[in-house]
């Protein structure tokens, strides 16, 4: 079940009872993953902001558990996903299915014949040629991208354990008042502090394109819940506080240690014209064994074929 652009410009779901937009949204998640092969290359690219972040993380967890291999890609701000350097990109790679989240959709088709599904809030400007597209657009209040990921993913797999995640998503968003139910359930399960502070580390680290972003997503990958996140048994978090509380409002030096942490992070992988990207994540198998099918960053190649230089 594919939508097309009239259908999304003027949304259907509008007054529809959030029980009834689940069930929509689940249909169309569904007819996606009907269309891939086994063991599927999916590549995720998503926001480097929390709510991004967190929908990246919970189709992450959940699609290798179905036996596919993900690979995901962040992109910060000022990062256009519907630009023709990311089709460049997306062309030297072999990737079944791509997944776009929280940064909008475009008519324009990414990577032609690639199974392709938008998971999104934002006000639509298009839909790509074939694409599967799963919008809040037109709800009041509107879903985050990260809570339509959840109710995606809670159609196959139990979500109780991810509930966190998704309560980031809606603190980053909305703050402690709004309608859905899955942030109160997650204020009884988690501790509200926790859950704030969390939100608060990635909304505050994440704010531009930078190794933080990176730092935030292994966090979400890692952690087992907001307490866990903030245990101190993680470096990604320490690296978040230790960026908000030395980041002065300006100043060169402020300037030069940015660029340093850049350069250290992101080596070998500066895109033409000083462009950075955070990350490529290399694939997180569905499998144990499954072969390494899709190339992800330098050093990683078909199985079989020559290894090859991520172009950037």
């Amino acid at each position: 079940m594919s939508v097309n652009q009239q259908e999304l410009l003027e949304p259907e779901l509008s007054g529809i009872s959030v029980e009834g937009a689940k069930l929509a949204y689940r249909d169309i998640f569904g007819s996606f993953l009907a269309r891939l092969p086994q063991a599927a290359n999916i590549v995720v690219l998503c926001s480097s902001e929390a709510d991004g972040l967190v929908a990246g993380a919970l189709l992450t967890r959940t699609l290798p558990r179905l036996g596919h291999i993900v690979s995901v890609r962040l992109l910060g701000k000022g990062e256009q996903v519907w630009s023709p350097r990311m089709r460049d990109l997306l062309a030297d790679s072999d990737e079944e299915a791509l997944i776009v989240s929280d940064l909008g959709s475009r008519q324009t088709s990414l990577e032609p014949g690639a199974a392709t599904l938008v998971i999104d809030d934002h006000r639509p400007r298009g839909v790509a040629p074939g694409a599967y597209v799963i919008s809040g657009y037109g709800h009041e209040p509107t879903p985050t991208s990260g809570l339509l990921a959840h109710w995606c993913c809670e159609s196959v797999m139990d979500m109780g354990p991810q509930l966190w995640l998704t309560a980031v998503s809606l603190l980053a968003e909305f703050g402690e008042d709004t309608c859905f139910a899955e942030l109160a359930v997650a204020k009884k399960r988690y501790s509200l502090p926790a859950l704030r502070e969390l939100t608060r580390l990635l909304a505050g680290a994440c704010d531009r394109a930078s190794p933080n972003c990176v730092a935030a997503f292994d966090l979400l990958m890692k952690a087992k819940g907001p307490e866990d996140a903030l245990s101190g048994k993680y470096p990604e978090a320490q690296m978040l506080r230790e960026s908000i509380a030395h980041r002065p409002g300006s100043g060169e030096s402020a300037s030069r240690d940015r660029t340093a942490a850049r350069s250290r992070a992101f080596q070998n992988q500066t895109r033409p014209h000083g462009r950075t990207t955070p990350h490529l994540h290399k694939p997180i198998h569905g499998r144990p064994g499954s072969a390494r099918r899709c190339r992800t960053g330098a050093g990683t190649s078909h199985p079989g074929k020559e290894s090859r230089a991520v172009r950037r």
